[in-house]
């Protein structure tokens, strides 16, 4: 919608059930009754119309790996209908959301800060499974880490004796699940050795770990 120095804002036109399109389009499309995070903090007012009911829930980042299939301990905080004029505010990798369908068309405006941590954060989608319990089912990747990623595929085929030791440090270091399990697959594909030399690290090393089950699981 447009952007000022240090945030953007971003409009959002929320449908009701009988707008006539299919569940499975509008649940797509409005990431409808998908609990989820942000990668940034989010303030976002509700201008028009009965507004969306959503679920929110908190979540301590600092505790989990970030891997699919993972369990993560969640607080229930409220459910709260978004109506006109109600303003909410959701920190980044901290509340976790779900938004229901509201009775009417609705409109909503958002205010997101520029914040460059947000370029290697990662977002996460979660089904619950008790009040005080959800499990990590999608992990979306910050678009600096996709390029990283991208780069880790290139190395295998361009890569050196050199590059093996850069992968060796992104799969031993880096903060991005992704791009650790990415160096992790290039290295058992064309630098075994270092790759053996992790596993016998991994078990001082609980991402670590987790990035090799997710590795051996695809």
């Amino acid at each position: 919608m447009g952007s000022a120095k240090g945030y953007y804002l971003r409009a959002n036109v929320w449908m009701p059930p009988t707008s006539g399109h299919s569940d499975a389009i509008r649940k797509k499309v409005f990431v409808e009754e998908i609990y989820h995070d942000h990668t940034f903090d989010l303030l976002t007012l509700s201008l028009h119309g009965p507004g969306y009911e959503t679920e929110l829930l908190q979540y301590d980042n600092n505790n989990i790996a970030g891997i699919v299939g993972e369990e993560v301990s969640v607080e229930r905080q409220d459910r709260v209908r978004f109506h006109e004029g109600r303003i909410l505010f959701m920190r980044a990798n901290t509340d976790i959301h779900a938004q229901f369908p509201p009775s009417d068309i609705s409109i909503s405006l958002n205010i997101i800060p520029i914040d460059a941590k947000s370029l290697t954060r990662q977002q996460y989608r979660f089904d619950l499974l008790s009040n005080n319990r959800a499990r990590i089912t999608q992990v979306n990747y910050a678009s600096m880490i996709y390029s990283q990623m991208a780069l880790i595929d290139i190395a295998e085929t361009i890569g050196d004796e050199n590059t093996g030791e850069v992968l060796y440090d992104i799969a031993r270091c880096h903060k991005s699940v992704g791009a650790r399990s990415s160096a992790l697959k290039v290295l058992h594909k064309k630098y075994s050795y270092r790759a053996d030399e992790l596993l016998n690290l991994s078990a001082d090393d609980i991402l670590l770990t987790k990035c090799i089950e997710q590795y051996m699981s695809e």
